[in-house]
């Protein structure tokens, strides 16, 4: 996962461009999901948070949240 997470940052790119720039357009709430949830959801919302200037300790335990609540079974 270490080599895959900077490379969803540059595969998804534009995506995450794109919603940055709903958001600073002030169209929000904002939804938005991928197929597992997971990866690039999980991506994108530390994104949301970091730069909402929270810090990097609860972003990375907003993300874990994904281990206790995500069911592969229900994909």
């Amino acid at each position: 996962m270490t080599a895959t997470y900077p490379q969803l940052l540059k595969q998804f790119n534009g995506q995450y461009r794109r919603m940055f720039g709903e958001l600073l357009a002030g169209r929000a709430p904002l939804a938005f999901n991928c197929t597992a949830g997971k990866d690039r959801t999980g991506v994108a919302a530390a994104l949301v948070l970091t730069a909402l200037d929270v810090p990097r300790e609860t972003v990375i335990q907003d993300y874990l949240l994904t281990n206790r609540y995500f069911d592969p079974r229900k994909v």
